[in-house]
């Protein structure tokens, strides 16, 4: 059988339940809280899931960290590393010559 697709009215996440689930509460696993299923409707099992606008509100709401966002840092932790400084030896007292 296929599943009863609905949003849930607290996160207004997509969710999937059974149809044995209809017209019991359930838990939102987005938002953690009991929603009632509802209840399948009439010829729906005849035309098959519509997973257009189901698709659509997750590719809205996805993030990902492959993402091609307009990031002009590149370093970790943002923007360009500063200049280091040279490490100079310590040098002997009254000497040219280094330790």
């Amino acid at each position: 059988m296929n599943p009863i697709l609905f949003a849930c009215p607290q996160c207004s996440q997509s969710l999937a339940v059974a149809p044995d689930a209809a017209g019991r509460a359930v838990t939102c696993p987005h938002c953690q809280r009991a929603v009632p299923a509802p209840m399948p409707v009439a010829g729906a099992a005849d035309q098959g899931p519509d997973f257009t606008e189901t698709l659509r509100k997750a590719r809205e709401a996805t993030d990902s960290i492959f993402n091609d966002q307009d990031d002009d840092e590149d370093s970790l932790f943002g923007g360009i590393d500063p200049p280091r400084k040279p490490i100079v030896p310590p040098m002997i007292p009254g000497s040219t010559t280094p330790l």
